[in-house]
């Protein structure tokens, strides 16, 4: 696999971006992570759902909503390595609230 591209969606807050289908091997750590599409114009991503993992590795592996990304038109999966919990979830909220991602059902407590 070749090396990601980064996205910054946060101010100081950078994601890897991996293509959904070609990534087999999610990173270990805890963090963050956005189902994404670029817009029309193929210059900005649109979040369609943001989430968190203790564990990007097994939650990434099979994660039960990416069909339902994916026919939203996700197409690439923005990782982020955090390793501090508290931090993961001020970050999701912080991502949630300026983005209100389609699939979110509810604001990250």
């Amino acid at each position: 696999m070749s090396s990601p591209e980064q996205c910054e969606w946060l101010t100081n807050v950078w994601f890897d971006v991996y293509r959904y289908a070609a990534s087999k091997r999610w990173p270990v750590g805890g963090g963050l992570y956005v189902f994404a599409q670029l817009d029309q114009a193929g210059k900005a991503w649109i979040p369609l759902y943001v989430g968190r993992a203790k564990s990007l590795h097994t939650r990434l592996s099979n994660h039960e909503d990416w069909p339902e990304a994916e026919q939203e038109g996700a197409t690439h999966v923005h990782v982020v390595v955090v390793p501090n919990p508290a931090t993961r979830r001020r970050l999701e909220r912080d991502l949630y609230d300026e983005y209100e991602p389609l699939l979110n059902d509810h604001r990250p407590h």
